[in-house]
């Protein structure tokens, strides 16, 4: 299999929107896809195969905190849509979605750390 050397980008600014508002994004944005989580069945005599835990499909980011942002807003939206446009163009939506951080925003660097979980995620 050949490497692809093109200057394809796939890192850098990324944009997202919750209920259709875009967000401003500190920092970086994980996409949790909800796939099962496998995790090593040890023994004494070795592996014996894995357990299986399920996930729940979620979003998690760092804002910032500006002064026409409605924080309190952000932390109850429930049967949201949470969009992440990814820098190399893929876009991932999450469906029926809601605010499972605690909100806690961080007075000194202006930033909250958010976690929306939602029914389902596809990517395009």
């Amino acid at each position: 299999m050949a490497l692809n050397t093109g200057s394809q980008r796939v890192a850098g600014t990324c944009f997202v929107s919750i209920n259709g508002e875009t967000i401003p994004v500190r920092a970086n944005v994980f996409v949790n896809f909800g796939a099962e989580l496998k995790e090593a069945a040890m023994g004494m005599d070795g592996l014996h195969g894995y357990k299986g835990t399920l996930q729940v499909p979620s979003i998690r980011l760092q804002i910032t905190n500006r002064t026409d942002l409605d924080l309190k807003k952000l932390l109850q939206i429930e049967g949201g849509t949470v969009c992440v446009q990814s820098p190399g163009g893929k876009t991932y939506t999450l469906s029926d979605a809601f605010a499972s951080s605690p909100g806690e925003l961080d007075v000194g660097e202006g930033t909250m750390d958010l976690e929306y979980t939602g029914r389902n995620l596809i990517e395009h």
